[in-house]
Order: C-alpha cells, then structure tokens, then sequence
C-alpha cells in the first residue's frame, strides 16, 4: 500500500479501489488555478489525457511524485507544463479521489457525525484552518465563512480556492466520542 504523507503524520491510502474508479469514470476539470495555457479547443483531449496518466499511475500505486513527472512528460507535448504545475494537478486530483472514496464509505458507514481535520501545519489556508475539528451530521455539507460548501475535503465540484493542493480529511465521529464531548 502506498500512502502520501503529510508533514503532521496523516496519511491518505493510495491503492483504493473506489478512488480508481472515480478517477476512470470522470472528466478531469482543467482548473485555473493549475496556471497551464492551453488551446481550449483542446480542452477534452487534454482533459482526457490528464485522466489516463491520473488513474493509470494511482492503479500502479505510483507515488504523487512520480504520477507529477509522468504528466510534465505526457503532456509535454500539448502544454507547456512545470512540475509543479504537474505536482499539483496530481496531489489536487489524486487526494480529491481518495477524498471522494472516503466520503462514499462515511455515507454509507451507519455512523451519523463526521469531523473535518486539516494537515495541521502552517500551510493549512484559513478558511480549512477555521474547519478543524468541527463536527456535523454526514450527510450534510461542510458550510465555509466565505459562502461556499463542500460535500467532503478536495470535494471536485467545490470552488478553486478551497479544492487545490487540499491535504484536509473527514473522519467518522463514534458515538462514544460524541458523547463524551456533549459530557464535558
């Protein structure tokens, strides 16, 4: 099993079936944030490409790394693309289809709480800084001060400024730990 790490010890599985799949089964959208030019007539070929190194790579159990070198290479020629341009296409899609699998499982889990928790380090951006530890019912929405909302962390819908280069998860609260906390 290959896992991305955060700085704060958290880590993502990166061999999950459901993620592979969602990977596969969806159009990757070329995001502004990710700062590559293009011809946008050439948009779903490019698209498509991105999807195929993406789902192939994290089927192999690539690292994010080496899934970010593959696409600088594939897509050489159709943009022109840094690593780190690469790197965060790769870390933003891969760690929002983990998310996605994570969300899919907590749904379907029984449970009724879930909490959000950020990578905890001085990257977190303020408005997932100001998500940390909070606690709602799982099928609702994680709501921001800014107005916006996501169904789960690197949620693909959800807005540019709080899906890129997003390292957040969402756990299970247990009844116990609820319970405990409504106690003290």
């Amino acid at each position: 099993m290959k896992d991305y790490e955060f700085s704060s010890g958290m880590s993502f599985d990166l061999e999950d079936p459901l993620a592979t799949r969602f990977l596969g089964e969806r159009s990757i959208k070329i995001r502004d944030a990710y700062g590559i030019k293009f011809d946008p007539k050439h948009i779903q070929h490019l698209s498509n490409k991105i999807n195929i190194i993406l789902t192939n790579g994290y089927y192999e159990g690539s690292s994010i790394s080496q899934i970010a070198e593959r696409l600088k290479n594939g897509l050489a020629d159709f943009v022109d693309i840094t690593f780190d341009q690469a790197l965060t296409i790769s870390s933003t899609e891969i760690i929002g289809a983990a998310s996605y699998s994570k969300y899919i499982r907590i749904k379907n889990s029984g449970y009724t709480k879930k909490k959000w928790i950020t990578a905890r380090d001085e990257n977190v951006r303020p408005l997932h800084r100001e998500m940390e530890g909070n606690i709602i019912n799982i099928c609702d929405l994680w709501a921001f001060s800014d107005g916006n909302s996501l169904r789960y962390p690197g949620d693909h819908e959800g807005p540019d400024h709080l899906v890129v280069n997003c390292r957040c998860v969402e756990v299970i609260v247990f009844e116990s730990h609820e319970n405990f906390m409504n106690d003290a």
